[in-house]
């Protein structure tokens, strides 16, 4: 089984849907960390996942029906009833970068992405 680190915030419902669909992963490999706006200075990630082969990823999750997305891009995703907002590759992008900045000073490898 997928190893589950932290659960997510139970505030959002899609996003618990998923991690426990995550969690039943049968891959021992894996490894899940929910909701890290609790790290100093490191912008809120939704899922940081490890897998110890293939590498390090940073996930924006927008627990929508897809009809309810009004656009989206690089930079922008508008949802029906939301402001819009950056857009999930952005915001992952800019969590991986300040995890990245919390880690290096810490480790004495390089940071794993």
């Amino acid at each position: 089984m997928a190893h589950v680190h932290t659960k997510p915030d139970k505030k959002h419902g899609g996003e618990t849907l998923l991690a426990n669909q995550l969690g039943a992963i049968e891959d021992d490999r894996l490894h899940f960390w929910f909701s890290l706006d609790y790290i100093p200075g490191v912008l809120d990630a939704d899922i940081l996942l490890i897998h110890q082969e293939i590498g390090a990823f940073v996930i924006e999750v927008k627990a929508v029906p897809i009809e309810k997305i009004l656009s989206i891009g690089y930079n922008h995703c508008h949802i029906e009833g939301r402001k819009p907002d950056n857009g999930p590759t952005k915001q992952a992008y800019n969590s991986l970068i300040s995890l990245r900045d919390y880690l290096k000073p810490r480790l004495k490898t390089s940071v794993p992405f």
